[in-house]
């Protein structure tokens, strides 16, 4: 005789189809990446730098523009991917800005050079490494909601 079974399941919190915290970010931070090397090739173009307060925000340098390309290529693509795929995208970026940062800090001259400044890397360019650090590695390690899966049978 056959058994009828039924196998219900909650969708909404399957971690591999959803839209989480991984995912969100590396969608938001992606096209944020992609638009900051597009001003920052236009202010190369224009031979310029966007500048606030005597303070630089923005500027074109080579090297780091093509650091900023591949970022946000690589964080849209973890954030078209799945949420699984997603949390190794971030995790990875929030590991790798985290070294960044902390050479940006205590060793702005070498950073500048290494990102093609032609001086120590400007004190914004550390704050956006430092906040992308720590939220990727929020959004990639944290587990904002536990899985609730729900399965019965009817047996």
């Amino acid at each position: 005789m056959a058994r009828n079974v039924t196998v219900e399941r909650n969708v909404g919190t399957n971690r591999y189809n959803n839209v989480g915290p991984a995912r969100t970010y590396a969608l938001v931070f992606g096209i944020t990446y992609l638009v900051v090397a597009a001003v920052e090739a236009y202010l190369g173009y224009m031979d310029q730098s966007l500048i606030f307060g005597g303070a630089t925000i923005l500027s074109f340098a080579l090297v780091h523009n093509i650091v900023h390309w591949a970022t946000g290529l690589a964080l849209l693509g973890g954030g078209l991917a799945k949420e699984w795929n997603a949390k190794g995208v971030v995790r990875t970026i929030g590991i790798v800005f985290a070294v960044v940062a902390l050479l940006g800090i205590f060793a702005r001259d070498f950073m500048g050079m290494l990102l093609g400044h032609d001086g120590p890397l400007p004190w914004s360019y550390n704050w956006i490494h430092i906040g992308t650090s720590v939220l990727a590695l929020v959004a990639g390690f944290v587990n904002f909601a536990p899985e609730n899966r729900t399965r019965t049978s009817g047996v």
